[in-house]
């Protein structure tokens, strides 16, 4: 299909009126939001800045067969809040690309910045500029996120210590296993109150909104990371980069009935789910011991779940427990992007 330059620029206009008439907000300093050639902000006094950013591409993070609009830019939003919440810190601005397919409808990428401006201004977040650009073979998006942390303070990957305790924020592994479900051939089906729940856990994923900050004021957490790759993964480079060795307790792995379920009839061990997948965006963070009461005290006031799924130890590796107390490494696992 043939596309002149003149209706891509003719598209283009129209994106960027979608989005300059959406995001009209106010936020404490942006001083230039879209529209002009650079946003003008003014950090913060006393405070640190964070920046983020995430990338979607058509085809290889989602499918626009089951992503809505307005679900695709939802997502990009929750995987960077996701982000800057790990590192303890509040996101104040963002910055948008987008490259547009020009075979689709105007009223599509209207959708699409409605769910992203949404969920971002949920969180006070404001978009304070961006760029657009014709993308013939599908959608790419990607998102900047600005966020603030006081001045020298910070959650890492970096601080987790031997004696320390491992927690989640939420339930692992669901979002692996609806995507499964949605692309699979499964020669069982699947009820459906199960199956809406596997589509909703990957299609509309939660972050733990206010938790990395609080648990960072309340010097509860020495590391922390989103659970966006994967278990597996992810615990690896809380190991690596603090130079200890994660042990994660296999039966306590907080993974949602509707995973289980779905892992029984594809013959999978349900941890499998919660190892390999990722996208779930719960927070996982390490925390001393003696602090462990007052890190679910704050958890729970916000209304999240602290689930104990391991403990941190001199040496190195990510090693499965299970109930007897006996140990496997964890050599391979976790998302690869493809």
């Amino acid at each position: 299909m043939h596309t002149s330059s003149a209706n891509l620029r003719s598209t283009e206009i129209e994106i960027i009126k979608i989005i300059e008439a959406a995001s009209r907000v106010e936020s404490r300093g942006l001083l230039v939001g879209p529209g002009d050639d650079c946003a003008l902000v003014r950090p913060p006094e006393g405070e640190d800045l964070l920046l983020t950013k995430d990338c979607m591409v058509e085809g290889v993070h989602f499918s626009t067969d089951y992503f809505s609009p307005e679900a695709v830019g939802r997502r990009l939003a929750v995987a960077n809040l996701s982000d800057i919440g790990a590192s303890g810190g509040r996101s104040i601005w963002a910055l948008l690309g987008l490259g547009f397919d020009p075979k689709r409808p105007i009223s599509y990428y209207a959708r699409l910045i409605d769910g992203l401006l949404g969920a971002l201004k949920e969180d006070n977040v404001a978009l304070a500029g961006g760029d657009t650009v014709a993308s013939p073979r599908g959608i790419f998006l990607s998102l900047t996120l600005i966020g603030k942390t006081p001045k020298g303070r910070s959650i890492s990957r970096r601080g987790a210590r031997p004696g320390d305790v491992i927690l989640s924020s939420g339930s692992l592994g669901g979002s692996h296993a609806g995507l499964l479900a949605l692309t699979q051939k499964l020669t069982t089906s699947i009820p459906y109150p199960m199956m809406r729940c596997l589509k909703k856990l990957h299609i509309c994923p939660q972050y733990p909104k206010g938790l990395g900050e609080a648990l960072l004021e309340a010097d509860c957490v020495t590391s922390a990371i989103d659970s966006s790759d994967g278990l597996a993964k992810d615990l690896r480079h809380i190991g690596e980069m603090s130079g200890v060795r994660c042990i994660l307790y296999k039966e306590k792995i907080p993974i949602p009935r509707p995973a289980r379920y779905l892992a029984r009839i594809m013959g999978m061990r349900p941890y499998e789910l919660a190892l390999r997948g990722g996208e779930d965006f719960a927070l996982i963070w390490t925390t001393p011991s003696e602090r462990l009461k007052e890190a679910r005290r704050i958890a729970s006031s916000l209304g999240h779940r602290a689930f104990e799924i391991g403990r941190i130890e001199a040496g190195s590796g990510l090693f499965l427990e299970d109930s007897h107390g006996l140990q496997k490494e964890v050599l391979e696992y976790g998302y690869t992007h493809k």
